[in-house]
């Protein structure tokens, strides 16, 4: 049966729900690199922190709404009638469905915000990626090699420099869309990504 005691330490757990947002922000390292133009992470993190601190902060409104309306509705709810130790295991019992709560939490605004910031991560990769797929098409020549690839010295070497530039664009867009690096080689990573990108081929 509920009393107030009870009422308060739901409301206090809910409300302490929404401290729990700063533990669930997005933090890679490379959200404190440099890059040219705008950091593809940030976009990223910005999407899932703002998602993430809408939905906590709508946990923290609903445990002192709990609050306000036992305040003005609770003159018929008795102020306790439960032992000590059965308010400790409430509480304790209460931390853990949060500690799940807040992990559930978490993954669901990860989603919703992944809605948002994926179209605008393949749509400013779309070039990158597609420069990586003609060299890996290509033999590891350029767009603007390719044509005069038989005069060039050192052949090898031009080469050897544009898949470096591969391995840079597959690893950022890979780290950004949360895929693992399972394969060494290019074409396969490539086939793993081409259905993010095919709708901007």
């Amino acid at each position: 049966m509920m009393d107030k005691i009870i009422v308060n330490l739901t409301s206090i757990l809910l409300s302490g729900t929404g401290f729990f947002v700063v533990f669930t922000k997005f933090n890679v390292p490379e959200l404190r690199s440099s890059f040219y133009g705008q950091n593809p992470f940030m976009i990223k993190a910005d999407q899932i922190d703002n998602v993430t601190t809408w939905i906590f902060t709508g946990l923290a409104i609903i445990g002192l709404l709990i609050q306000v309306l036992k305040e003005i509705f609770g003159m018929s709810i008795p102020d306790r009638i439960h032992t000590v130790r059965y308010y400790i295991f409430f509480f304790i019992i209460g931390v853990f469905a949060m500690v799940w709560l807040t992990w559930g939490f978490s993954s669901v605004s990860k989603l919703i915000a992944r809605q948002i910031w994926l179209p605008k991560i393949i749509n400013s990769h779309s070039e990158s990626f597609s420069k990586a797929l003609f060299i890996v098409e290509h033999d590891g020549w350029r767009e603007d090699q390719i044509r005069n690839k038989d005069t060039l010295k050192d052949s090898e070497r031009y080469k050897n420099a544009n898949y470096e530039s591969v391995e840079r664009s597959l690893k950022q867009i890979e780290r950004l869309l949360d895929l693992p690096k399972n394969e060494d080689d290019f074409s396969k990573r490539i086939e793993k990504l081409k259905h993010y990108f095919k709708s901007n081929q």
